[in-house]
């Protein structure tokens, strides 16, 4: 009986493990999944031309101009300034914690990459503890800041950024 029981539990320790692999393997599953299994890269201090997560959507006004409302969900409004730059923002407080940019204007990263740079340079500045991933067809890079809980993703099209994406772990 005790045999049964040991083996019964060694296949399904087996099976999950195989699933697990699956899903990292194939990309299937959560972003989040790719955030257990890559080594964290200290981004805590990043922003994007000079807005920065967990800040308040009114601090970014002056440099960037009028914010418009372009989308909203249950607990996010999601901005367009003038500049260009995406943001969402909690509904209760009005605290930035997604900072998207496309190529609307000339925004840069704290390190300096912008729309238009290759994989190569996003590596060379950012290191290569990077997840990779994919989603609406474009193959995404991105990197973790575990004790600051957040991403930071550059998608790529042709090996060059058309987009990047710097939010809090907890968005999807």
């Amino acid at each position: 009986m005790r045999t049964r029981i040991s083996w019964s539990i060694g296949a399904i320790v087996v099976i999950l493990s195989l699933l697990f692999i699956l899903c990292i393997r194939f990309d299937i599953g959560p972003r989040s999944l790719h955030y257990y299994i890559t080594r964290s890269t200290p981004i805590s201090y990043e922003e994007i031309d000079g807005i920065r997560l967990r800040t308040n959507l009114s601090e970014a006004a002056p440099v960037h101009g009028q914010a418009k409302a372009t989308k909203e969900t249950d607990q996010y409004v999601y901005y367009e300034f003038d500049s260009g730059i995406e943001a969402a923002a909690l509904k209760t407080n009005h605290d930035i914690v997604r900072i998207s940019i496309d190529g609307k204007g000339k925004q840069k990263t704290g390190k300096g990459i912008s729309i238009g740079d290759s994989t190569r340079d996003v590596k060379a500045r950012y290191g290569k503890n990077c997840y990779k991933r994919s989603e609406q067809g474009a193959d995404i890079i991105g990197y973790i800041d575990k004790n600051k809980q957040v991403t930071l993703e550059f998608w790529l099209q042709g090996n060059k950024v058309s987009l990047i994406r710097y939010d809090l772990k907890t968005m999807n």
